[in-house]
């Protein structure tokens, strides 16, 4: 394993630990477990499994799209794909933070689906491991569902017990800044890899 291997394998780790920390993935069921009087034991099984749905959703969905990328390209080409694919995921957070900005919705109206909903951001990194062969792919989605679920389930018990209140005042759009540096500097990682 070389240093560009390992900053990709950060690079995952970092994207679904920082993208759990985003409100719109722990407040809905926060709101829910007070409102029902769910144990440690519920917040940590319901939040493990929420953070579990959504990253294999958006694993699932990144395999579709890697599958059509190499039936469309040739693997040379998947570099270049792997970068217009960066380039559309932060296109779409910046789109994203915009919106969220302007609008003034509360978190606590929000579902526990969307917090399933599959999310873009890990798709280049998945496109890149697949690059690396089929165990360092194999790896990557283990580790990035892994460190999805076990996130949002730490963050969800440290909130529930009011450890982190500050984490209740931080705004969704915070957490996708931090991922679009992350897809930045994984971007001129491809292009200098």
């Amino acid at each position: 394993m070389n240093i560009m291997d390992l900053i990709l394998i950060i690079s995952i780790i970092l994207i679904a630990s920082i993208h759990m920390i985003a409100p719109d993935h722990w407040m809905p069921l926060t709101v829910l477990s007070i409102k029902r009087s769910y144990s440690l034991g519920n917040i940590v099984f319901i939040s493990a499994l929420i953070g579990f749905l959504h990253s294999f959703i958006s694993i699932i969905i990144s395999l579709l799209i890697l599958y059509l990328g190499l039936s469309l390209l040739n693997f040379t080409d998947l570099k270049y794909f792997s970068l217009a694919l960066i380039f559309i995921v932060c296109i779409y957070f910046l789109v994203g933070l915009f919106k969220e900005r302007k609008e003034s919705n509360t978190l606590e109206n929000s579902s526990l689906m969307v917090s399933i909903l599959p999310d873009p951001a890990i798709i280049p990194f998945i496109i890149n491991s697949s690059i690396l062969g089929m165990n360092f792919l194999i790896f990557s989605i283990i580790l990035f569902i892994s460190i999805s679920s076990l996130a949002l389930a730490f963050i969800s018990v440290l909130v529930n017990r009011g450890i982190i209140k500050a984490l209740s005042k931080l705004k969704p759009y915070y957490a996708d800044y931090l991922i679009i540096i992350i897809l930045i500097i994984t971007a001129i990682y491809i292009l200098f890899e």
